[in-house]
């Protein structure tokens, strides 16, 4: 009588590469579904979608809420605004979130900027490129110092 050797079985190579490939995404949806924090969503969410949405990330660009009244006619200026709101960040190298908000019986159209903790505004769209001027001078601030944009308490 010969005894055959017994060996254990093989892993395909094809399933340790699933297995692989898949494992990091399986985690963070987990903490994601422990947790609730949206940054950990594989796959599914951007920073700007973050933005948009309100929740405070502490990124190095800036972000413009744009508030008009809901009539037709804001809401064209709005438009208009944000256009130009971006236009005016990217000739300085800069990327701008916009987000519009409308609240009924706000009047003409008016920007709020935000860089980190920092927030300017809100301006009229005359006076916008004030505004502007100072997210840009924050967000090199920034860049450079952190500190330079966190709240201050005099």
């Amino acid at each position: 009588m010969t005894h055959a050797s017994v060996r254990p079985p093989r892993i395909p190579l094809l399933v340790l590469l699933i297995v692989a490939i898949a494992t990091p995404a399986t985690m963070t949806l987990s903490y994601y579904q422990i947790t609730g924090d949206p940054t950990f969503r594989p796959l599914a969410i951007t920073l700007e979608r973050l933005v948009v949405g309100g929740i405070e990330v502490h990124q190095k660009a800036v972000r413009a809420d744009i508030v008009s009244d809901g009539s037709p006619a804001s809401v064209d200026e709005a438009t208009r605004l944000g256009d130009g709101v971006r236009a005016a960040f990217r000739a300085k190298g800069t990327e701008a979130v916009i987000r519009f908000e409308i609240r009924p019986y706000s009047g003409p159209p008016t920007v709020t900027f935000f860089v980190r903790d920092a927030s300017f505004g809100p301006y009229s769209k005359g006076t916008a490129a004030q505004g502007v001027r100072a997210a840009i001078t924050t967000l090199q601030l920034s860049r450079s110092d952190p500190a330079a944009a966190r709240r201050h308490r005099w």
